[in-house]
């Protein structure tokens, strides 16, 4: 059980909770100035540029240092209008552990990426992204790659999007950002920006280097997850909703042509699907049609019925 003080960076009531920052250092550059502060119950929502004080319980949640005041009955207010902490300029290195370590004694802390950044990775339906900046940047960093620099972005939520008009920042893979300050939170195994500003977004294009050709002597595997591929017919799982025939079928074309895309490998493990009609029509596409594939469906026990194939 603690008490202290700070002025409150940023306040993401989705997320239930504020980030709390000690304008003064200490000094320390191996130890961050903030904390992230939950706030979930408390009568009256604090806003950014408050000092305050607060108590609560240090607990890690999910690998985030927290300050639990749920057991308290208020923060207690000490000044307003504060001027915000100067964020840190967040340029974590390429080495994974180091990587680590820049980051963790950074954590919840204000940063900013001062230079444009390039898109690597595309908004997800959680509200994140990742980005290089341009002096790093790469159109794909792959898992076997020292993914250190990459930075995440998030939307400041836990929502889960059904689509993209819900979604406040939408971005692709070659498009650019600048503009980005926000606390360095930690969720999900990952540390990442939770914006406090409108951040600028410029298109981009991409031309992705086409993969190799498979030599006929070798055979090809790849992996492949579908994320929901659910058909039009009930019944449905109430989460994601169910597809129009206009989106389902869309959605197939897609997928036929990622997967002629990759060479059309000899075999093909894919996860999240529904049922075995739903793979038979995916292989009615025409461009599909010359690879001889036959479906195969383990079924499982999954509440929301995807299953591998």
């Amino acid at each position: 059980m603690v008490t202290t003080e700070g002025v409150i960076t940023a306040v993401f009531p989705e997320l239930d909770g504020v980030w709390l920052q000690d304008p003064e250092s200490d000094g320390s550059a191996a130890t961050s100035d903030a904390i992230f502060v939950l706030t979930d119950g408390l009568s009256a929502e604090p806003a950014a540029g408050q000092r305050v004080q607060v108590a609560g319980v240090v607990r890690e949640m999910s690998g985030q240092t927290t300050l639990d005041t749920t057991i308290t009955t208020d923060i207690v207010p000490l000044a307003a209008g504060e001027t915000l902490p100067e964020p840190l300029r967040h340029a974590p290195p390429a080495d994974e552990a180091a990587a680590l370590l820049y980051n963790e004694a950074r954590e919840g802390m204000l940063v900013t990426v001062p230079e444009t950044a390039g898109v690597v990775a595309p908004t997800t339906r959680f509200g994140e992204f990742a980005v290089l900046p341009l002096s790093l940047w790469q159109d794909q960093v792959r898992r076997s790659a020292p993914g250190g620099s990459l930075i995440i972005v998030n939307d400041g939520s836990s929502v889960s999007h059904d689509d993209q008009t819900t979604q406040p920042i939408v971005v692709t893979v070659g498009d650019t950002i600048s503009g980005l300050v926000g606390p360095l939170a930690y969720s999900f195994g990952n540390f990442k920006i939770e914006p406090i500003q409108e951040v600028a977004v410029v298109a981009g294009t991409i031309d992705f280097a086409p993969l190799p050709e498979w030599p006929t002597n070798q055979l090809a595997i790849a992996t492949f997850n579908v994320e929901n591929l659910f058909d039009t017919v009930t019944p449905h799982p109430s989460s994601p909703p169910r597809p129009s025939t206009d989106e389902f079928e869309v959605k197939l074309a897609k997928l036929a042509a990622a997967i002629v895309a990759m060479g059309a490998p000899d075999i093909i493990g894919l996860q999240e699907v529904e049922n075995i009609e739903t793979l038979s029509t995916l292989l009615l596409d025409d461009s599909l049609a010359g690879f001889g594939y036959t479906p195969y469906m383990i079924e499982g026990g999954d509440s929301r019925r995807i299953d591998v194939a």
